[in-house]
């Protein structure tokens, strides 16, 4: 089995990797998460995130504002930009969206869902006349 070069060890998007294989994307997710990058895109508009069990300043307030209306190829992979990708489309094409959570018992999908929620209730606020049609 070909291995991919060193300096994709840390890539954002497992898509983009050379070789993908479970040795190769399980390395990667390693290695991103040995230097607390628990987010990495998987192609497309899908995000994994492995659940640190421990609260990270990543998902402060302050990165939050970091997010706040940057373009998808501009963020990195965090679930604040899977946030704002929903969030930006509903803007712009004025129809739901929606944000899928999937994983185990314990794997963080009611924490990460509540990511998203305090991301928009924190993004919401600027636009408020913008969601109830109010110009």
């Amino acid at each position: 089995m070909q291995a991919n070069p060193p300096h994709l060890d840390h890539i954002e998007d497992l898509s983009q990797l050379r070789y993908v294989n479970e040795s190769s994307v399980l390395h990667v997710i390693r290695q991103r998460y040995g230097s607390s990058l628990v987010h990495t895109y998987a192609g497309g508009n899908s995000l994994l995130v492995v659940n640190p069990m421990t609260l990270l300043s990543v998902y402060s307030e302050k990165v939050a504002q970091l997010f706040k209306g940057c373009r998808a190829e501009d963020m990195p992979p965090h679930i604040y930009a899977v946030a704002q990708r929903a969030h930006g489309a509903m803007l712009s094409s004025r129809r739901d969206q929606s944000v899928v959570l999937m994983g185990r018992s314990g794997s963080g999908k009611t924490t990460n869902a509540q990511h998203v929620l305090n991301y928009l209730l924190l993004t919401a606020g600027q636009h408020s006349k913008s969601i109830t049609g109010n110009e």
